[in-house]
């Protein structure tokens, strides 16, 4: 896969623990660790969640409600993207690659347990003011 946008459950047992996190992943063609970018929130049953990620040329970014998501943790709001900027454990150069496409499940081995009510997919990068706007019209505002 070239790359995945997922939600870990509320019960999954990873270490440290990723309860309800919401992260976009990159890979290199050859796999392993990738690029990423994520929020780790509560969940609340019945509430929406706009989510905007983005893959840059300099690095992956993930937006919850209209705003740019930022954490303390440097590994965590940003991997850059490329040699010359990218974290040097995991550094990513992505390419086009042949995975197919599936919303609700990275690997038809698990499903998301809930309901999306909209997917884009474009090919330039959106500003700030337009992902807030597309916030604010999902949201009725």
């Amino acid at each position: 896969m070239e790359w995945g946008l997922r939600v870990y459950s509320a019960d999954n047992t990873e270490s440290p623990n990723r309860q309800n996190r919401i992260c976009l992943y990159v890979w290199n063609p050859g796999g392993g660790e990738g690029a990423g970018a994520y929020f780790q929130d509560t969940v609340t049953p019945g509430q929406w969640i706009h989510v905007v990620a983005e893959a840059t040329a300099t690095g992956v970014r993930i937006y919850k409600n209209g705003v740019l998501r930022m954490t303390d943790d440097p590994l965590s709001p940003l991997y850059s993207v490329g040699a010359t900027f990218a974290d040097p454990a995991h550094p990513v150069t992505p390419v086009a690659g042949s995975a197919p496409l599936r919303i609700g499940t990275r690997n038809n081995m698990s499903y998301f347990q809930g309901a999306i009510a909209g997917v884009a997919i474009y090919t330039h990068l959106l500003s700030d003011t337009q992902i807030h706007t597309h916030y604010l019209t999902a949201v009725g505002g």
